[in-house]
């Protein structure tokens, strides 16, 4: 009923506390052969992506999303990539600041809030 439901395109997040969703992707996916047809997602890599090759083989592409940098975190209109160099660290200190709260950064961590 849920799948009848959401039909796709379809989002689905926190995947990994649903297991018994893979098998009814995985018939949507065959019964259409459409590619593209949902978008899974959640927290838990590892477990994530052992279910969704389990249950997904051969349907699934596997995305892995780093958390944002400082500058991105910051809004920095800096954008030149990393290079450990004395004239990239010359331009970023230009244009860097330190976070109002070291603590309240490393606590939050990199992903965006919710």
């Amino acid at each position: 009923m849920f799948m009848k439901l959401h039909q796709p395109p379809a989002v689905f997040d926190e995947v990994q506390r649903s297991p018994g969703l893979f098998r009814h992707v995985k018939i949507a996916c065959d019964a259409s052969g459409e590619r593209g047809q949902f978008c899974l997602s959640g927290l838990q890599p590892l477990a994530l992506m052992e279910k969704a090759s389990e249950s997904l083989a051969g349907r699934v592409g596997i995305i892995e999303l780093m958390p944002l940098s400082q500058r991105e975190m910051d809004g920095s209109a800096f954008s030149a990539p990393f290079l450990p160099s004395l004239e990239y660290v010359k331009a970023r200190s230009a244009t860097a600041r330190p976070p109002a709260s070291l603590w309240e950064r490393i606590h939050r961590g990199g992903y965006p809030a919710r």
